[in-house]
């Protein structure tokens, strides 16, 4: 009875030392085949405008993240450090960059990471900027009377630009600007062309656009002539409709005043310098006669104790029509009255006596003053250029220069 109970007793602690055995082998068993985490992403790219932006990247499967940088192109920025940033906020991956002002795509990779689990990837890309202004402002124009004109940006950067006005060129200003649009400001202008090349540039001249800004005061055209006449011992004032300025056809830098004042046609020479329309005496203007031909010029007039006087300024006939001789000037400084180009003739003071006007006189045959022209004032009526008609019927008339 005894040896039974032994060999029970030894039968029982088999069996639990068995089961031990199998209990640890299924532990061992179970720990062996428990399965990784997979990481999970709900993009595997992203893309980014030119402006500076967030975007974001869920992750799934895993509690802990890391995120590594695998490469960028470029690495940096315009100041040395990363365009972009990327942020753990529990399993969310925040991914930032900055404006690129640069002149081509940026893109990087990166990889995520959560202990024994298989890294994923996933890349960014940001666009280069779109930088541009319309095609009608690439050339942009002002009237000599100034003001000021908006040109508007295509800027995808979304950051605002910077502007090179070349040195010198005063006359051309900002008056405001932000990121898509520029306003300049010309000043009113007393010559007839400027210009001025600026840069809009954004970054680091790595995007530029290139404006020409003209300014022109349209001097050609028609005028009306105010002035005052004197005849018969008297002086009466005088307006003359459709005169017109003209460039000469073949003297640079010189103009052309032609209008029937008051029944023949003058052609008046002119130069521009310095803001002022020139009118010097002493120019042949063609011949005149009824019954016989004589040659005409043009006179300094300037009033003497009360009366009137017409001198030559010490041309001398005997030389061709242009040499140079001493010669008085009737001046008139260019300016702008109600968005108008006007010029009011003074004395230009290279004379000995003071120079109220101009004179038309014959020297021969037929002679004697004609026509009187004294405190001159034009005004500018149209861009139109109609010749004068000439006079008809009896009555002198002039033959102009060929050269006119």
């Amino acid at each position: 009875m005894f040896n039974f109970l032994i060999k029970m007793s030894m039968k029982i602690k088999f069996k639990y030392v068995f089961l031990l055995l199998s209990l640890l082998a299924i532990t061992a068993c179970d720990e062996k085949d428990d399965p990784v985490a997979e990481i999970g992403i709900d993009h595997l790219a992203l893309t980014f405008e030119a402006a500076a932006g967030t975007q974001t990247i869920t992750v799934t499967g895993v509690t802990t993240i890391e995120v590594t940088t695998v490469s960028a192109n470029p690495e940096v920025g315009p100041n040395d450090v990363p365009w972009y940033n990327t942020r753990i906020e529990g399993s969310v991956i925040k991914v930032s960059v900055e404006a690129n002002l640069t002149s081509g795509n940026r893109t990087a990779s990166f990889t995520i990471s959560s202990g024994e689990s298989t890294p994923v990837s996933f890349s960014i890309t940001q666009d280069k900027p779109i930088f541009d202004v319309s095609p009608n402002d690439v050339v942009l124009s002002f009237g000599g009377e100034g003001g000021s004109r908006t040109i508007y940006v295509t800027n995808t950067a979304e950051v605002e630009f910077t502007v090179e006005i070349p040195a010198g060129d005063e006359w051309l200003t900002i008056t405001s600007q932000n990121k898509d649009s520029l306003t300049l400001t010309a000043a009113p202008s007393n010559i007839p062309n400027r210009e001025s090349s600026i840069r809009l540039i954004l970054g680091e001249s790595e995007n530029v656009i290139e404006l020409t800004i003209k300014q022109i005061n349209n001097l050609i055209g028609t005028y009306k002539l105010e002035c005052n006449d004197y005849f018969a011992g008297a002086y009466m004032d005088r307006t003359f409709e459709g005169v017109i300025l003209r460039a000469h056809e073949t003297k640079a830098g010189v103009y052309v005043l032609k209008g029937k004042l008051p029944a023949n046609i003058y052609s008046i020479e002119c130069t521009y310098q310095e803001g002022k329309l020139i009118i010097n005496t002493g120019q042949f203007l063609g011949q005149f006669g009824a019954i016989s031909l004589a040659d005409t010029y043009l006179y300094a007039a300037y009033r003497d104790k009360g009366t009137l006087t017409a001198s030559p300024t010490y041309y001398d006939y005997s030389l061709p029509p242009n040499a140079d001789a001493t010669k008085a000037s009737y001046v008139a400084p260019l300016t702008i009255v109600d968005n108008i180009v006007t010029f009011t003739f003074a004395d230009g003071n290279t004379w000995n006596e003071p120079v109220n006007g101009i004179a038309v006189k014959s020297t021969a045959g037929f002679g004697g003053i004609l026509s009187y022209f004294l405190d001159i004032k034009l005004t500018w009526v149209s861009s139109d250029l109609i010749e004068p008609t000439p006079p008809g019927g009896g009555g002198g008339i002039i033959t102009p220069l060929v050269s006119q």
